[in-house]
């Protein structure tokens, strides 16, 4: 399972290695900052380097905990929050912020039952993944979102 999931999102990552049309430099904009809760590191780090070619800063943990303590230090954008974490499920992680935070909340999750979803939605989730999906697909819902950050 996890090698069918790094590939699937390897496959993903070519497309953003194109370097800008006709070499014109800009100014560097802030870069965004974004916390990645995932306890596999293989996983990890695939998702961080995607966003950091994509320009954004990236935090990552593999608990809980380290996610709770980092959100309350930090202004994310967002947090990608898988919900089988080794020290506390996702879903506490998820309610535990929600009572000191607004940042934007995505889960990504293997879980595909309609109580997960549900559960995720109604303790404050901004939006629901299943994996595996490609990083563009989880860009594409972060720049849906508000780009400022709400801690």
């Amino acid at each position: 399972m996890i090698e069918t999931y790094f590939e699937f999102i390897l496959n993903g990552l070519g497309p953003c290695l194109v370097a800008p049309d006709q070499g014109q430099v800009s100014k560097m904009p802030q870069k965004r900052k974004i916390l990645i809760v995932e306890d596999e590191a293989g996983i990890r780090n695939v998702h961080t380097i995607f966003f950091e070619l994509q320009g954004f800063e990236v935090d990552t943990v593999g608990e809980g905990r380290l996610a709770i303590e980092h959100v309350r230090s930090n202004d994310y954008e967002v947090v990608v929050l898988d919900l089988g974490l080794p020290d506390i499920d996702g879903l506490d992680v998820l309610q535990e912020i929600r009572g000191f935070s607004s940042v934007p909340i995505i889960v990504m999750t293997v879980r595909t039952d309609a109580r997960s979803i549900n559960e995720s939605l109604s303790r404050g989730a901004t939006d629901y993944m299943n994996k595996p999906f490609k990083p563009e697909t989880l860009l594409r819902r972060i720049n849906g979102l508000s780009v400022t950050p709400a801690h």
